[in-house]
């Protein structure tokens, strides 16, 4: 309900920077006490909100960086830190978790994943169990094109987790909206 005063939002930075300067330049015009304190309370609010987004994991600051960690074990092929990500309720194109883990063994097994890089990470309607982002599937064996819209879903699981539990893939070029197979398919 609060995220937003944990997640660093720019609009926030923005609106708390514009007042500041504002009641500085009354202050340096009107030279009253009044505006140097209230310029420096805000100032003092723009560190306390710093402080509040680097100490305050939200639910989708968990699951953004858990698709960092994701994506960067798939840099040392290491499939057991990309599945402490994955629910157990995990579904994907009919293969639960076990099934998937599989297949992702076998990508790593015949080089066919090198480096996965995620960017544009977004949350639509601000809801931390759905996000989207794109992400380019780097590898010196397949050379189609490799780049995706990435639509994922998250669900908390018992211990208080947020773990992947699906996800689709969408070709940017072709059709955004009609979901695609995985490409690396051994």
């Amino acid at each position: 309900m609060f995220d937003w005063l944990f997640e660093g939002r720019l609009s926030v930075y923005l609106v708390l920077g514009v007042v500041a300067i504002a009641l500085f330049a009354v202050w340096s015009r009107e030279r009253k006490n009044i505006f140097l304190v209230s310029a420096l309370v805000v100032v003092g609010l723009i560190t306390l909100y710093f402080l509040l987004d680097q100490l305050v994991e939200t639910p989708r600051k968990q699951v953004a960086r858990k698709l960092r960690e994701m994506a960067g074990a798939v840099k040392t092929s290491n499939v057991e830190r990309i599945f402490a990500h994955i629910s157990p309720k995990f579904k994907f194109q009919g293969q639960d978790k076990t099934a998937f883990r599989a297949f992702c063994e076998r990508v790593f097994r015949e080089g066919l994943a090198d480096e996965l890089v995620i960017w544009d990470v977004n949350f639509p309607e601000g809801r931390p169990d759905q996000v989207k982002f794109r992400a380019t599937l780097k590898s010196r064996r397949l050379a189609e094109f490799n780049q995706f819209i990435v639509q994922a879903s998250f669900a908390q699981d018992d211990d208080g987790q947020w773990r992947m539990r699906g996800f689709e893939l969408f070709n940017p070029l072709v059709d955004a909206h009609a979901p695609i197979p995985v490409p690396a398919n051994p």
